[in-house]
C-alpha cells in the first residue's frame, strides 16, 4: 500500500519549510509527495526546488494561480498512491505520524485522524481535537455517528483524512475549484459516497491557525459561496433519492450558520436570500427549534436570527414559540 501526500503551495514562504520538514524528515517520508505551485508569487517556488533537489520523492506541479481546490485537485490527477493525503502548506503533521497511520489502514475508502490546533497569534498550541474511534462504518453512518460530536473538525476538513484515490477517481469526487467553504462542500459528497470509513485514535495533524484568515471573516464571496454549497448540496440530494436525515441536517445547519455568520458581521442577506432558500432549509430541518427558524426565515432572515439570539421581545417570542 503507497499513499501519496499532496500539498498545494500558493504564498507560503514564511511556513512551507515547515510542513516540508514535518514530512520529508520528522516522519522520514520515502513515498510520492505532489506540491502544486499555484502560482505563487513569493519565495515558495524557490523552496520547492531546493527541496526537490534533496528529497527526489518530492515532485513540483506549477500552474497559473486557480485556487486551494484546483489545486487540490491537479495534485490528485498526478497522484500514484493507492491513497491521497491533503495537508495544507501552513500546517504540518506529527512526528512519526504517518507509519502509525498507515499501519491502521485496512482497506478503507476513508481514513480520519486526530488533529490539533496552533495559534499563530498566540504561538502555542491550543485545543486538541479528538474524534471518536470508530471502524468500518459506511459513510452515512459515520456521518451520523460524527454529526453531534464536539469537535468533529477534522471529518470536515479535506486535511484531516486519508482517501482511497481509486475510490475518490470513481465517483468523481474532487474539490469544487473557486470556492471559500470547499470542505463543507466535499466531505458530505465523500461520506455518502462512501461504504467504508474508519476514525483512528492517533495525532497526526497540526492544524494553524493564522491572523487574519479567510475564514476569519465574513465577505459577500463567503456569502455567495456558502449558499452555493447549501443549494448543490440539497440539490444532489433530491437528485439521490432516499438520502439518511443526517446530510439535510448538515445543509439546514450550514443554512444557520450562514445567518448568524452574516448578521454577527452586521452584514445583510436581503441581496441573496430566495424564498426557495426558505423552502430548502424548511424540508431540511430536523427539531423544532431549526423549524421555527426556517420559517421566520419566510418572513426575513433578519427575524430568525434575532430568535436564534433570543432578542426578540418575550411577547413576540412567546407567539413564535405558539404558533409555529
Amino acid at each position: 500500500m503507497t499513499i501519496s501526500i499532496i500539498i498545494p503551495v500558493y504564498n507560503v514562504e514564511k511556513y512551507l519549510a515547515k510542513c516540508l520538514d514535518s514530512i520529508l524528515v520528522d516522519n522520514q517520508f520515502t513515498g510520492q509527495v505532489v506540491c502544486v505551485n499555484d502560482g505563487s508569487t513569493d519565495g515558495s517556488l524557490a523552496i520547492l526546488k531546493q527541496y526537490s533537489a534533496k528529497y527526489p520523492n518530492l515532485e513540483i506541479v506549477s500552474q497559473p494561480n486557480a485556487g486551494l481546490s484546483a489545486a487540490r485537485n491537479a495534485g490528485l490527477d498526478h497522484a500514484a498512491g493507492d491513497y491521497v493525503f491533503f495537508p495544507d502548506s501552513d500546517d504540518w503533521v506529527m512526528p512519526g505520524s504517518l507509519n502509525k497511520i498507515l499501519s491502521e489502514i485496512d482497506g478503507e475508502e476513508v481514513v480520519y485522524f486526530n488533529a490539533k490546533v496552533y495559534s499563530d497569534e498566540k504561538q502555542c498550541s491550543g485545543r486538541e481535537i479528538d474524534i471518536p474511534n470508530l471502524r468500518h462504518l459506511t459513510g452515512s453512518a459515520y456521518f451520523a455517528a460524527i454529526y453531534d460530536k464536539p469537535r468533529n473538525m477534522p471529518c470536515v476538513c479535506v486535511w484531516g483524512g486519508i482517501f482511497l484515490r481509486s475510490f475518490l477517481l470513481k465517483n468523481h469526487l474532487y474539490n469544487e475549484p473557486g470556492i471559500y467553504h470547499e470542505d463543507n462542500y466535499f466531505t458530505p459528497q465523500v461520506l455518502l459516497a462512501a461504504k467504508n470509513v474508519s476514525s483512528i485514535n492517533e495525532y497526526v495533524y497540526v492544524y494553524r491557525i493564522r491572523k487574519g484568515s479567510i475564514t476569519g471573516h465574513v465577505t459577500e464571496k463567503h456569502i455567495h459561496d456558502l449558499l452555493f454549497v447549501a443549494r448543490n448540496l440539497f440539490a444532489k440530494y433530491e437528485e439521490c433519492g432516499n438520502v439518511p436525515e443526517v446530510f439535510y441536517r448538515d445543509v439546514c445547519q450550514i443554512y444557520i450558520n450562514l445567518i448568524e455568520k452574516v448578521y454577527d458581521s452586521a452584514l445583510s442577506l436581503s441581496r441573496y436570500w430566495r424564498i426557495l432558500d426558505s423552502r430548502r432549509m424548511l424540508r431540511c430541518a430536523y427539531d423544532a427549534r431549526s423549524r421555527k427558524v426556517a420559517k421566520l426565515t419566510f418572513i426575513s432572515p433578519r427575524l430568525a436570527y434575532r430568535y436564534i439570539l433570543d432578542a426578540l421581545p418575550l411577547f413576540i417570542r412567546r407567539c413564535i414559540n405558539r404558533w409555529m
